[in-house]
């Protein structure tokens, strides 16, 4: 008998992937102010680049813990609104929660996939994503939805992880699939990484005025252990592949991780270069 092939089940794809990120909810909160100095540069180019003003409407895609949404709300102050959307309902919590006791009362959270937006159209002026396009099951057809929702004129502007970007997770990945006899394959983080596959998206996704910018943006930490605790704390990708191993086997992985990690260690400490491209283009 011929087995049929399992068909692509986009809505269960996105409750899995919503699990697995709510499954580092707090361990990504407890990083978020290491995360937020490591990325200021790319984040503030990237509102630049949406060329928020006071009474802008903003619509952050995934926005996760929310700390580019409120950069955002700052920029557009209380007349204006920035709607933070994410599929993981945990973190998009934390993130609301920590806005409001922040005292921003102009960002509002919504749980929705930012592949398939439940919005009417030409209802924001910007429309920024920091980290997440990539990670869309098509972030063309994504892009064009985008644009769907955003006033003539409006932008959309993003960050992306450029061609290994993130090395400390590339290698990890690589040692941890290697160590449990897993194919090497490429990860969606860098999936977008060429400025010519970035540029092509944004062009298909109906925008136009497409401008790049590449960034090198050191991430600093004390040591390889440390950088372990923060990969443990904020993958889901390496939570998922050492699930199934039990507590001395995930050590060992963990250990020969971290050994392969101190590649990165110099006599000021833990050093890797994030490259990222901040990209953005107008919908008229």
């Amino acid at each position: 008998m011929t087995k049929k092939k399992k068909t692509f089940n986009p809505q269960e794809s996105i409750v899995r992937e919503a699990q697995a990120w709510n499954s580092i909810a707090d361990g990504w909160h407890a990083w978020i102010p290491n995360m937020h100095a490591w990325y200021a540069p790319a984040t503030d180019l990237m509102l630049d680049l949406a060329h928020l003003e006071a009474g802008s409407r903003v619509l952050d895609i995934a926005a996760g813990d929310c700390d580019q949404s409120i950069a955002a709300a700052k920029r557009v102050g209380p007349t204006g609104h920035v709607l933070a959307i994410d599929i993981a309902e945990e973190l998009l919590g934390l993130g609301g929660r920590f806005a409001r006791e922040s005292g921003f009362q102009n960002i509002e959270t919504r749980v929705m996939d930012g592949g398939n937006l439940d919005l009417p159209e030409v209802s924001f002026d910007a429309v920024i994503c920091r980290f997440a396009l990539m990670y869309l099951d098509d972030p063309v057809s994504g892009l064009r939805g985008l644009k769907r929702v955003l006033k003539p004129n409006g932008r959309v502007s993003v960050v992306v992880y450029g061609v290994n970007g993130s090395p400390e997770f590339s290698r990890a990945v690589s040692v941890v699939r290697q160590r449990l006899g897993i194919p090497q394959v490429q990860s969606p983080a860098h999936s977008l990484g060429e400025e010519a596959v970035l540029r092509q998206s944004l062009v298909e996704g109906g925008f136009s005025e497409i401008e790049l910018h590449a960034l090198d943006l050191p991430m600093r930490m004390a040591s390889a252990e440390e950088c372990i605790r923060y990969l443990q704390a904020t993958s889901p990708t390496l939570k998922e592949l050492t699930s199934t191993l039990s507590q001395d086997e995930r050590k060992k992985v963990w250990d020969e991780v971290q050994e392969a990690l101190t590649v990165f260690e110099g006599t000021q400490g833990f050093e890797v270069i994030h490259k990222v491209i901040v990209a953005a283009g107008s919908a008229a």
